[in-house]
């Protein structure tokens, strides 16, 4: 699919007004010709899913969705305080764990994002603080991927920044 994606995933109890933000934030990135890469959690992954109105400018990975390399993948990026729980999981958690690589990495794991946009509880990201989310972020993090979490008031910002550049390029590109 196009090579300009973003993974939209976070908490599913994020803040209204967050969630609100969220679905702006996708529909921003869809005009300036983004993909958006989520995986239909309630919370934050259904808030972008709402901002984006074409379905060919998504890409949304469930559990049932998840390729082995996923499942290969994600043992990698377990936290610090679960090491070696994975293989003790029943599928469905362990197929949502799995789709989370796909959000970063692509349907085959060869075509990463551009950047994460995500809002989670403040905690560790090595850690289980920050629920599922957080094996995505880690694997993005070790990727070199740009994360950008919005409950964090200077990601918060730089990624406002962000969004203004990629909309302020995609003007001129289309005017020229």
């Amino acid at each position: 699919m196009d090579s300009l994606s973003y993974a939209g995933i976070g908490s599913r109890n994020a803040p209204q007004n967050i969630l609100e933000f969220m679905e702006k934030i996708a529909s921003i990135l869809e005009q300036c010709d983004y993909v958006l890469r989520s995986g239909k959690a309630k919370g934050s992954d259904k808030a972008f899913e709402r901002g984006v109105r074409n379905p060919k400018n998504k890409e949304i990975f469930t559990h049932r969705d998840a390729k082995p390399w996923a499942y290969v993948t994600v043992k990698k990026y377990l936290p610090e305080d679960r090491p070696a729980t994975f293989d003790s999981w029943n599928d469905y958690v362990k197929g949502l764990l799995a789709r989370n690589m796909m959000q970063i990495l692509g349907k085959l794991g060869d075509k990463p994002v551009k950047f994460v946009v995500c809002w989670t509880p403040i905690g560790d990201y090595n850690t289980s603080d920050v629920g599922g989310t957080g094996y995505a972020l880690r694997c993005a993090i070790d990727r070199g991927i740009p994360t950008y979490n919005l409950n964090y008031p200077q990601q918060l910002e730089a990624f406002k920044k962000l969004l203004k550049k990629i909309f302020k390029e995609h003007q001129n590109v289309k005017n020229s």
